[in-house]
């Protein structure tokens, strides 16, 4: 192993330490030129060089483990399998045979499988760990903002802009194969007097609890929206929508007001949301009328 890529390792991973692989444009410019020298010199440190830059772009999890062991065994001579494993997936890539090394880190760990040992693919092995540990680190930190943009923190449901986003691909998933698929259009009953009563710590009570009955109730492919206050919209992936309101109305501590939409009636998202809100009302007004 060469010192100027010892020094090359050393600056990727000082890299991502203090920029947190953010400013991946920026990052894949830095990254070229630190390998510009390598990749001049010999084809296996120019597939190494794209090797890294690969795998310092992946964001998701499941890329990133399958981008690792390709890098670790594309680009090593002795290598014939590897096994990662990391919180939520396991990766196996080639043959297990009797030589074997772990080179675990904090958060991944890999079992590499030789047919002959060497120093040189163990060192190189060790120093692309040491990159993948802060990748992964960093991935996470992603995975954790992204979550927090997409989930309504009171709730657990999906905030509004994330969740109008899924039921428009749900939407147009619908019209192109013909599913039966319904969304309800739901409003809680007196939050505001909960509210001006007991306090808007009950009132967030009030629709944490609601939401979660909403959830636990809920098929795998149904899922909840917080669309504003004490409103949510349902998907509900099934041509019998009123078992699921019918669960929800015996779990839930709170009364609330609901319309139902088809999504074949309708052209678009909007349509149906519109329709889905006007049959709430006209319940609401329902519910009211016998109660006076």
């Amino acid at each position: 192993m060469s010192k100027y890529l010892d020094q090359v390792f050393d600056n990727i991973v000082e890299w991502l330490r203090m920029k947190g692989g953010g400013d991946m444009e920026r990052l894949s410019t830095e990254l070229n030129e630190l390998f510009r020298e390598a990749r001049e010199t010999t084809l296996p440190l120019a597939l190494l060089s794209t090797s890294i830059v690969d795998l310092i772009h992946c964001t998701e999890k499941m890329e990133f483990v399958d981008k690792l062991a390709k890098t670790l065994y594309t680009n090593t001579q002795s290598v014939v399998g590897i096994k990662i494993i990391v919180d939520s997936f396991i990766k196996v890539f080639g043959k297990a045979t009797d030589v074997d090394k772990d080179f675990d880190s904090e958060h991944i760990n890999v079992t590499v499988y030789f047919n002959t040992f060497t120093d040189e693919d163990d060192n190189l092995i060790s120093m692309i760990m040491s990159i993948a540990e802060i990748q992964y680190r960093n991935i996470e930190t992603l995975e954790g903002l992204r979550k927090m943009t997409m989930y309504d923190s009171l709730t657990g449901a999906y905030c509004r802009t994330a969740g109008l986003d899924i039921l428009e691909k749900e939407f147009s998933r619908v019209k192109r194969n013909g599913a039966s698929a319904y969304l309800a259009f739901i409003d809680l009953d007196n939050l505001k007097r909960c509210n001006d009563s007991l306090g808007h710590a009950s009132g967030d009570r009030l629709l944490k609890d609601f939401a979660l009955s909403c959830i636990r109730s809920m098929r795998r492919n149904d899922f909840l929206v917080r669309y504003g206050g004490d409103e949510f919209l349902i998907f509900i992936d099934s041509a019998e929508p009123e078992y699921l309101i019918q669960r929800i109305q015996k779990k839930a501590n709170a009364s609330f007001s609901y319309g139902l939409v088809d999504f074949k009636e309708c052209q678009d998202l909007s349509e149906v949301i519109e329709k889905a809100d006007m049959r709430m009302y006209e319940n609401k007004r329902k519910v009211k009328g016998t109660e006076s």
